[in-house]
């Protein structure tokens, strides 16, 4: 353990190299209280941009935020007396490394604001250790190496010993993005696929530091059927499947793992993105709202790892992992009534009207009753036309509404409803298309409840010749034309008598 302690974190390296000096200058070991007991307070921060140091004595912090659930634990380094000169000399002598299997139960956790007393320690020299961290800090401190006691150098009091030292080991913290692609690209309708671009950026280690996994997972709604990982990019670079990243779908959780070639790649990739697209169909809309977040489960190893070895397996529940916001996409139905415009305020709804629906010129408009259809016809679960059943009610479900993100340009971030057009293509048998075969309709996220509609389009009969007048009216004046001949007949009839009569 002595001859591997030397490699010391950042904010300690200084304050060990610092004793050596002193002792150096000031070989008054015999003022060391060899039966006092004192402590090591660590401080864990962030790494901040400016660097500041914080001193030992605990008069000044080293900034950044403090990092709570840090675990870290001392262990007492044998075959060393600090009542001896010439083991001071060892501590001088330590080596440069300290072995990755240096440190191993987890105690003392941090904690109010980043901060762990381990207490209680008798005069000697011990070797800290972080041996646990929550799940969005990456690369645990290096071990490092602590004195009790300590000598002073600040505030006025060199040359005095400090049995009450303060370290201030630094950590990354590794944080998971998500957002939902543009879903007019993908399609609006019932059955399109919805995409999840999922990121992080990539944190800078040590040359010591490796990454011992790395894992993005998605667990998709159960609305979102088939998911899987569309692309993994790496700065400009796309990586390859098999190869830098293998994926799964168990249940729905869609994992991207990565290997050990492209753990390495992620390492010689500092502060660039990686990015996952998960995807998934839209089966069903359901209430209308999908919700969706993504997690980041990694880890880090101080010290190499041979280059064949698989890496790590991550805990199947890991303790609060980095996660993404929560996004969510809505959808809505529409549901339109056909029915004969002569039937007054029944409104009888008829059968086999055809229709097909279509995105607006404005799908954001303040109001969708003026609409212009835009594109090709949408297709929702493989139909572009709907038809009108027996009660003359259409049944158009799954349209897309809008989404928590939204896309450049779009208008759909929190968007309540979404313009289309219904066209009208076919009449039922009998019946005309009405004269405007379009219709601007409004969707919102959900579904409609029963007799609600989105549209009320009348259809009129089918004109046709009109009929021979046979009914009761053409008997009338058949029969009048009859009675009118046999007056005549019988007037005809007297004449000719009346001459007869006369020429007698």
């Amino acid at each position: 353990m002595i001859a591997a302690a030397g490699a010391l974190s950042l904010g300690v390296a200084g304050v060990v190299a610092t004793s050596v000096a002193t002792f150096a200058e000031d070989p008054a070991y015999g003022t060391i209280n060899q039966d006092a007991t004192g402590s090591i307070v660590v401080h864990k921060h962030l790494k901040n941009a400016t660097g500041t140091m914080g001193k030992v004595d605990g008069t000044a912090d080293s900034g950044g935020d403090g990092v709570d659930g840090v675990t870290f634990k001392a262990y007492k380094v044998s075959g060393l007396d600090l009542s001896k000169p010439t083991d001071w000399d060892k501590l001088a002598a330590l080596a440069d490394n300290i072995p990755s299997n240096a440190c191993a139960d987890p105690a003392h956790p941090t904690a109010g604001g980043g901060t762990t007393t381990l207490a209680g320690l008798s005069v000697a020299a011990y070797l800290v250790c972080e041996t646990e961290a929550p799940a969005d800090i990456v690369e645990k401190a290096k071990p490092f190496v602590v004195t009790i006691p300590f000598p002073n150098t600040t505030n006025g009091g060199e040359g005095k010993w400090l049995y009450d030292v303060h370290a201030y080991p630094k950590n990354q913290k590794i944080e998971i993005d998500k957002t939902i692609s543009d879903q007019t690209v993908n399609g609006v309708g019932l059955g399109s696929r919805v995409t999840f671009p999922v990121s992080t950026t990539i944190p800078s280690l040590d040359a010591d530091t490796n990454f011992t996994y790395f894992y993005l997972r998605d667990q998709l709604d159960s609305r979102l059927t088939d998911g899987k990982v569309d692309k993994v990019t790496l700065g400009a670079d796309t990586l390859a499947e098999n190869t830098d990243y293998v994926q799964s779908n168990t249940g729905g959780l869609v994992v991207v793992s990565f290997t050990r070639a492209g753990l390495a790649k992620l390492k010689a990739n500092p502060n660039k993105k990686v990015e996952a697209i998960f995807s998934g169909t839209v089966s069903a809309i359901g209430d209308g709202t999908i919700k969706n977040k993504a997690t980041l489960v990694q880890d880090t190893h101080y010290g190499a790892i041979p280059p064949n070895e698989p890496p790590s397996t991550p805990p199947t529940e890991p303790n609060n992992p980095p996660t993404s916001p929560e996004v969510s996409t809505d959808w809505g139905n529409a549901q339109l009534l056909k029915f004969d415009a002569n039937s007054g305020a029944a409104k009888t709804g008829i059968k086999g009207a055809k229709f097909k629906v279509y995105n607006a010129t404005d799908p954001y408009a303040a109001d969708c009753s003026a609409a212009t259809k835009s594109g090709d016809a949408i297709t929702l679960n493989n139909k572009t036309e709907f038809v009108s059943d027996d009660a003359g009610l259409v049944a158009i479900d799954g349209l897309y509404v809008g989404d928590s993100v939204g896309s450049a340009g779009q208008g759909s971030q929190g968007a309540t409803k979404r313009c289309y057009v219904v066209e009208e293509v076919e009449a039922p048998a009998g019946y005309v298309l009405p004269q405007k075969t379009t219709t601007g309709i409004s969707v919102s996220k959900g579904t409609l409840a029963a007799a609600t509609y989105s549209a009320e389009i009348a259809n009129n009969k089918q004109p046709v010749p009109q009929l021979p007048l046979t009914g009761a009216n053409g008997q009338l004046l058949m029969t009048i034309g009859g009675i009118s001949l046999g007056l005549i007949a019988v007037g005809s009839t007297m004449v000719i008598r009346s001459r007869k009569r006369s020429e007698a």
